[in-house]
């Protein structure tokens, strides 16, 4: 952070130490913007001891400083700046200019110079001091001063940053305001910054902190390409970087045990920084009869007459389930989150991104599951697609979300899910496309019902299509509340 100081404390010594109102020498000198040209300069009457200078940092390293300094005079008032560590600025202030005067060290004469500060010590806390000066060793004006620290020395290899500690620390509220079954937190006492992770303790024993980190950090860079490509905007890793502390909320499976990490980053990358916590293990609840009763084989058929097969296998007992099947054989490994509301006896799916994917001569793409709506258009974020539980003659089903909401000029809108589909949205083309061949005989819509099936069917793998959709803007959505959903 920037700091100007104001030397109250020093005025009176000062005037006495640095006034003088004899003149400066007159003697012309070249003027360095017209090299060869003996030219008079402007010449103060007087040592000016109203001069005030300007100090602003422009970068800063382990070893360097650079600053722009400038001051309100004119060409001739001389001036010098220096870096030091010493607290008494007068005490400073006389020690360098006896050095000065000594060595013979030429004066500044410009109102505007860009300067570096080289030979610096990393992360040490220093003071550039600009005064004003005659070439006599006449102190003139009021000091200024700007305090800086410089920056880490990079490190070679990883290495534990005792400054954080990272914890879990179960059920509790996040940051964000938000009442989290697990919660992750990082304690910090300097202000580096950094990314928080939580990976599974057998992955984390086997690939090692180096390797993990360097993949979440590529990860998240990748991440922050794409965002700005899409969306025309220039961030970089550091809109993503935490620094002090923090809590998290995240979603973590039963029956797994884990370690939550913070990873020093900047904008180019890992710094070499870390903090681990001690492994945690979820402990998962005894499954409920109204949860159990949605495990197994069901065949949904939709109002359209077209069927899909899929599985519901147990996530998190009595939060969620894990959906397989849908469409076939093409969709192999693509999982669906299914959330279950205990208390409404209902289960909810969300649009959500299962990943990023190389589909070869289309470069990187990631594959959501998502809801479309009744126009054809699709959202890439985490809003619901459907609603699934008994309808009042008891036969089991799920119908499409539907949503009202108002454009920025106030128009009314109804945004209706009438299928789900499996999707790629397309880095490098900015569209997106579909994943399998199911597109070609068309999906269930909404309503659909659910039937208990004995087994599921296959479909042959086809490749990814070159049919095109485009990709719709994000519109803005209320919080959704399913306390009182009713499945109609």
């Amino acid at each position: 952070m920037k700091k100007i100081f104001k030397f109250a404390a020093i005025v009176a010594a000062a005037a006495a130490l640095f006034s003088c109102t004899e003149k400066p020498e007159t003697k012309p000198t070249p003027d360095q913007e017209k090299p060869g040209q003996e030219q008079e300069q402007e010449k103060p009457a007087e040592l000016n001891q109203n001069i005030k200078f300007t100090i602003e940092l422009t970068d800063l390293t382990e070893e360097t400083a650079k600053f722009k300094i400038k001051h309100d005079g004119v060409k001739a008032d001389t001036w010098h700046y220096f870096a030091t560590t010493e607290t008494d600025v007068t005490k400073a202030i006389e020690t360098e200019v006896a050095a000065i005067m000594a060595e013979g060290k030429s004066l500044q004469s410009s109102t505007n110079k860009n300067v570096t500060v080289r030979g610096l010590q990393p992360e040490t806390k220093y003071s550039l001091v600009v005064f004003g000066i005659s070439t006599k060793g006449e102190v003139y004006g009021q000091p200024a001063t700007f305090e800086f620290t410089t920056t880490a020395a990079p490190l070679e290899g990883f290495q534990v940053n005792p400054a954080w500690t990272v914890a879990y620390i179960g059920a509790g509220v996040a940051d964000d305001g938000k009442t989290y079954e697990h919660v992750i937190s990082v304690t910090s006492t300097d202000n580096n910054a950094y990314l928080t992770a939580v990976v599974d303790k057998e992955s984390y024993d086997t690939y090692g902190v180096e390797a993990i980190a360097e993949g979440e950090v590529a990860y998240w860079i990748d991440y922050v390409n794409q965002f700005n490509q899409a969306n025309g905007t220039k961030y970089d890793l550091t809109a993503l970087l935490y620094t002090g502390n923090v809590k998290e909320g995240w979603k973590l499976e039963a029956g797994t045990e884990y370690v939550a990490l913070a990873i020093g980053a900047d904008a180019a990358g890992t710094t070499g920084y870390y903090a681990v916590s001690e492994s945690f293990a979820i402990i998962e609840e005894d499954m409920t009869d109204a949860y159990a009763a949605w495990l197994g084989d069901w065949t949904i058929t939709g109002s359209n007459g077209i069927t899909q097969y899929v599985t519901f296998s147990k996530g998190t007992a009595n939060k969620t389930y894990i959906m397989t099947g849908y469409e076939g054989d093409d969709a192999d490994g693509l999982d669906v989150t299914v959330n279950w509301l205990e208390e409404q006896g209902i289960w909810v799916i969300y649009n959500q991104n299962l990943g990023t994917y190389n589909f070869g001569q289309y470069g990187k793409g990631d594959i959501w599951f998502l809801g479309e709506g009744e126009d054809g258009s699709v959202y890439l974020s985490e809003i619901p697609t459907c609603i699934g539980g008994a309808f009042e003659d008891g036969s089991l089903g799920a119908v499409g979300y539907e949503e009202e909401y108002e454009l920025e000029d106030g128009t009314p809108m109804t945004y209706k899910v009438v299928t789900m589909e499996y999707l790629a949205y397309l880095h490098d083309h900015g569209q997106l496309s579909y994943v399998t061949g199911t597109y070609e005989t068309g999906y269930p819509t909404f309503p659909m019902t659910f039937t208990p099936a004995t087994k599921a069917s296959t479909t042959s793998t086809k490749e990814l299509k070159g049919a095109q959709k485009m990709f719709k803007g994000l519109e803005a959505f209320k919080c959704f509340d399913f306390k009182n959903a009713v499945i109609r």
